[in-house]
């Protein structure tokens, strides 16, 4: 159906059409009559549902991956540093529709989502023009059919490998979400109702708030499936010369495939874990990568590290010479449970202690000074002579660099930054921590989905602790 970088991957054959990749997303029916008034109804309501409901999802949801709401007030970039949805952002829109859908096995015919019975829609679009954060909250994303005066909204999408859902009432097991922050161009699958029956080849109007993006041709198609993780538009027709669907790499390392296959018999948490090549940690000549693994059934801890030769995981000989030297840690990922999502949330401004805190206390003594790292980004220095740090947010995210020289931390956080203008950290509230010392820059990054709180930390570079935290997704997937 549609050619996806990365996030989601279309292929054609045998008569089907894939999307893989993430769902979220969805607003009631909208009145086009008058659409400044409706959507502003309709984005408070949503979003004091998705506050209320993302929390829960943890403990249905396998927890979603990928970048902050940009209206947190507290934790924001400032205004000049995310910019909203323009004509100019949209490179193409390929649009589906199909006469039934079907959600994690239960069908609907037609198609009842939050629009009711109305013809359900796949609006894979492509975006281009980002130099700085895009922020597209969903709620206002609109398909109008010229012909009704009835307009169709969202309520799911699909980016960077997942699933959510815009409204926690929607059916399947998804992580609730209504805001995007793309960083970089790239292609999400809006999913919901033209809010009237399309007929096959006709034009739609693609539109944000009250602003038309373009209009669209429509193809007609069977049905949708919505799995957990991807949506599949099956065609009413098929092509047997079509050549088979290529089989897809494995996204894990052995050693971490290992380690998590040890992990998902002994627990019930909503399992994460680092993807490959997206984080591969550097090669470190003959030596291989190696797991120990500890896990109850409401944490689990991966750490890796490299070892003289190739061994089994939980090896005893990972705590023997010669691979007991600090210089052979790589780091590790893992989660744990907390009783209730707001425990959970509160473990990120928790000081953390140790050699890699994800976060700590800025100094209480000093206002700060503001400090351009690039790509729109202004964070604080705090010029503490025996301790100097720079803070800045992105999203939902609160990043630290600490270190003795201030020019030093400025340029870390420099790197981070330009990194981070081309990747997403997890969609959601984090923080991610790095402690410039003599031998490394110790990193951990802490977020939160539900009431579990996901962690992973790299022992000597920030950059490869930052690669750790984007390549995460749901195991196993």
């Amino acid at each position: 159906m549609v050619n996806v970088k990365r996030e989601l991957k279309g292929s054609i054959g045998a008569g089907v059409i894939v999307i893989a990749g993430t769902l979220s997303g969805c607003a009631p029916s909208h009145d086009l009559s008058n659409p400044a008034s409706g959507l502003a109804n309709t984005a408070k309501t949503t979003n004091t549902t998705n506050r209320t409901s993302a929390a829960g999802a943890a403990s249905g949801a396998s927890a979603a991956s990928h970048f902050a709401n940009p209206e947190q007030t507290t934790t924001a970039p400032s205004v000049s540093t995310v910019t909203p949805l323009s004509a100019a952002n949209i490179r193409n829109v390929e649009i589906q529709s199909a006469a039934s859908v079907s959600v994690n096995g239960s069908n609907f015919h037609p198609a009842q989502l939050t629009h009711g019975r109305l013809e359900p829609i796949v609006a894979a679009v492509q975006f281009q023009n980002i130099s700085v954060p895009l922020a597209i909250d969903v709620t206002h994303l609109l398909l109008n059919n010229p012909s009704s005066s009835a307009g169709g909204g969202f309520d799911y999408f699909a980016y960077n490998g997942q699933t959510f859902k815009v409204n926690h009432s929607l059916p399947g097991n998804f992580t609730v979400r209504d805001t995007i922050v793309l960083r970089q161009s790239a292609t999400v699958s809006f999913v919901g109702t033209t809010g009237t029956p399309t007929p096959a080849h006709s034009k739609l109007q693609f539109m944000y708030r009250n602003s038309i993006m373009g209009s669209f041709p429509v193809t007609n198609e069977d049905a949708i499936n919505f799995n957990n993780g991807s949506v599949t538009v099956i065609s009413g027709s098929s092509d047997a010369s079509a050549p088979p669907i290529p089989a897809t790499p494995s996204m894990w390392s052995s050693a971490v495939k290992e380690s998590m296959q040890y992990v998902i018999r002994r627990t019930t948490i909503p399992l994460f874990a680092p993807t490959s090549p997206i984080y591969a940690p550097a090669s470190r000549g003959t030596q291989k990568m190696a797991a120990q693994v500890v896990v109850s059934p409401t944490t689990y801890n991966v750490h890796l590290q490299w070892a003289n030769k190739t061994l089994p995981l939980n090896s005893p000989a990972l705590n023997q010479p010669p691979n007991t030297g600090l210089a052979d840690v790589i780091g590790g990922f893992g989660a744990k449970v907390y009783a209730t999502p707001q425990a959970a949330e509160e473990q990120l401004s928790i000081p953390s202690r140790g050699i890699d805190p994800a976060y700590i206390q800025p100094p209480r003594n000093q206002s700060g000074a503001p400090v351009n790292l690039g790509h729109g980004i202004e964070g604080t220095l705090y010029a503490s002579p025996s301790d100097a740090m720079v803070q800045w947010h992105e999203g939902e995210w609160t990043l630290q660099v600490t270190g003795t020289g201030t020019q030093s931390d400025i340029q870390e956080a420099e790197k981070l930054v330009t990194y981070l203008n081309t990747a997403l950290l997890p969609e959601t509230k984090g923080v991610f921590g790095v402690n410039l010392t003599g031998d490394g820059e110790h990193t951990s990054a802490k977020w939160v989905f539900g009431n579990v709180v996901y962690t992973c930390s790299d022992y000597h570079s920030a950059l490869q602790a930052a690669k750790m935290a984007v390549s995460m997704r749901t195991y196993p997937g």
